[in-house]
């Protein structure tokens, strides 16, 4: 609890665990004192601000006796009571921070792969696409976090989808060939391997994507040139036929 003048005039035991100060210690202090992010000009701005409101929710770092710093969520009432009092409560969020800042490394090292990689939920909805996947298709990431896998998967692919998902839940795990829209309309097919995965607390799919265009274009290459072949052999065996025949009636 702070007076008008930001000084901490009560503290519980939580507090005090959490910052490794005595409850007599920070008695002697104020806000200033254990804000690690903000200067005095914007404490004074945050007070009034929240005099004027009534309440306000933000998130900052405190300092601990030991000069390190922790991760608070904190939501802070103001009392027109005693000249004036901020009632704030403190969550400590630290795990949180630590948990999104190697979110934030692993989105990075996927953002390196040569391959489109995606997570979505059950229903379809994406919840990440790394770089690859996203200049695959031709998306910015809000634009491609707005969209479902019914909306990429043409007809043919789409028509599949159920069938799919019930053999990845199945199994685990499937890959498959798909083709997507992309985002000028174009379509591009895709070899995909797809595994299950807890996101969150909540089952969602996780995808790894290749372009198989090249592949497909050579496929459909090497069955021109075996059908080229197929015809040129054929079209040999009946000048030799001919020439066999015409041999045999000479020789006679």
């Amino acid at each position: 609890i702070l007076n008008s003048k930001g000084q901490i005039i009560d503290v519980n035991d939580t507090y005090c665990k959490m910052s490794g100060f005595s409850k007599d210690e920070i008695l002697q202090r104020t806000i200033k004192d254990q804000d690690a992010l903000e200067n005095d000009d914007e404490t004074k701005a945050r007070m009034q601000r929240i005099k004027e409101n009534g309440s306000e929710l933000f998130k900052t770092r405190h300092w601990r006796k030991d000069r390190t710093v922790f991760d608070l969520e904190i939501s802070v009432t103001y009392m027109d009571i005693q000249g004036g009092q901020y009632i704030c409560f403190c969550r400590d969020i630290t795990p949180q921070k630590r948990a999104e800042k190697e979110l934030a490394n692993y989105a990075s090292m996927l953002d390196l792969a040569p391959s489109a990689i995606t997570i979505h939920n059950l229903e379809g909805n994406f919840l990440y696409s790394n770089q690859k996947n996203l200049q695959l298709h031709g998306y910015t990431d809000d634009e491609f976090r707005k969209l479902s896998i019914h909306d990429l998967d043409v007809p043919e692919s789409r028509e599949l989808i159920e069938q799919r998902i019930e053999k990845i839940e199945k199994e685990g795990e499937a890959a498959f060939d798909v083709k997507h829209y992309k985002k000028d309309g174009s379509i591009i097919p895709l070899l995909l391997y797809v595994k299950k995965i807890d996101w969150n607390g909540t089952s969602a799919l996780l995808s790894i994507g290749t372009d198989i265009t090249e592949h497909k274009k050579a496929q459909s290459t090497l069955k021109e040139s075996e059908a080229k072949y197929r015809q040129i052999a054929e079209n040999i065996s009946d000048v030799v036929w001919t020439t066999d025949l015409n041999l045999k009636t000479t020789f006679i």
